[in-house]
């Protein structure tokens, strides 16, 4: 069989000898756009669409990649008026951020060919590191040869070509002043490893204020006074931002909060007692309702950096975070997920896999029936965001 064929595993063991030999070459447009919460080109909230992007991480078994694609398999964006400039009427594409050897597994033709899917689906196909390292320590260097391994493999499986246009998203969204000029230098388009509405000076963003992508030549917004930027402060002072992180030809793509919703409001989502509350108790400090946007963050252990949540938690914290945005300045609402975890039994101790499941295609129903919403890949909006069109 061939390199990928079924009995051949992917042979990792080998690090390429020059980063740059698996650098992507996508076609760049120069483009300057500094933070702002408001929508892009003078356009009204009314007049753009609300995007929601649902970004896969790891995706490290072709069940739960295949299962989240037959998730939107066939279904479509509400038809708007017809204009595909806007993605109406298109079908529904997501990302999958991939990483290549992750805790020394090796993944064999059965996940390249669940990427090749995706693809043809016009799904994004985009980077995730290799080894799934934690990301403050490490060098220029070693963040291109992270990324430079994942590029090999889709290269020579034909998942990507050289010029394709991709996305890059750390492990555990870390990172340091190195990693944005690597992602940019290996010719990543966007990057989406930073959290809006997190950090100490935030607080009052929440979701229908928060900040549109911006390019990265611009100072992230609220790092300086950030929980993250402290810890590489404190831990690994040589590697915090320092003003050199800013860089050229490289979006940023935020990894937007979810809020719960407030307790006047439980009723219009089914809930009889304060999520909010709820979440006061897992943890020891008060995070206002605020959960990173990511699923794990949802799921996981107070002291694993999660809420614990059920399903009804669950799916009314995205409910609620989607309303409050499309009521508001309709920046996207990112929906960072792993589908591998649909299918780890009791990985969680509050939802089953399959209340997973429900919430994210319940989810996905509830949004559909909003006339402006557009469930699109990371890719599929910048190219709507690099020349807004109004609805």
């Amino acid at each position: 069989m061939g390199y990928f064929g079924e009995e051949s595993p992917l042979d990792l063991s080998i690090l390429p000898e020059s980063p740059h030999e698996y650098r992507l070459t996508p076609e760049r447009e120069s483009i300057d756009r500094a933070p702002s919460q408001n929508p892009p080109n003078g356009l009204s909230a009314e007049e753009v669409p609300q995007f929601i992007i649902i970004g896969s991480d790891d995706n490290t078994c072709a069940q739960g990649m295949n299962w989240l694609l037959d998730l939107i398999e066939g279904q479509k964006n509400p038809a708007g008026n017809n204009n595909p400039a806007t993605f109406d009427g298109t079908p529904l594409t997501l990302s999958l951020y991939w990483n290549s050897d992750n805790s020394g597994y090796t993944y064999d033709s059965a996940q390249i060919k669940a990427l090749h899917r995706a693809v043809a689906m016009n799904c994004e196909v985009a980077n995730h590191t290799a080894h799934h390292r934690h990301g403050a320590e490490l060098s220029k260097e070693e963040w291109m040869q992270e990324m430079a391994r994942v590029n090999k493999v889709l290269l020579e499986a034909g998942v990507i070509r050289p010029d394709t246009p991709m996305g890059f998203r750390t492990p555990f969204l870390e990172f340091n002043k190195y990693t944005f000029a690597a992602a940019a230098e290996m010719g990543a388009l966007y990057d989406c490893s930073t959290v809006e509405g997190g950090s100490a000076d935030q607080v009052s963003l929440e979701p229908g204020s928060y900040h549109w992508p911006y390019t990265m030549n611009h100072p992230i917004p609220g790092y300086p006074s950030s929980w993250w930027e402290g810890q590489l402060q404190k831990n690994t002072p040589d590697y915090a931002l320092d003003g050199s992180e800013k860089t050229e030809n490289l979006w940023q793509l935020p990894c937007y909060s979810f809020l719960a919703p407030h307790d006047s409001v439980l009723g219009e989502y089914g809930i009889t007692e304060s999520i909010r509350d709820y979440m006061k108790g897992v943890v020891s400090w008060d995070p206002q309702g605020k959960v990173t946007g990511l699923d794990y963050n949802l799921w996981a252990p107070g002291d694993h950096g999660g809420f614990e949540m059920n399903k009804e938690q669950s799916l009314a914290t995205l409910k609620y975070t989607l309303d409050r945005k499309y009521a508001g300045n309709r920046a996207p609402l990112t929906l960072g997920m792993h589908s591998q975890f649909y299918f780890e039994e009791d990985k969680f101790a509050n939802i089953t896999n399959e209340e997973q499941r429900e919430v994210l295609a319940e989810f996905i129903a509830y949004a559909l029936t909003k006339e402006d919403v557009r469930i699109v890949s990371a890719i599929d909006f910048f190219t709507w965001y690099k020349d807004p069109r109004a609805l």
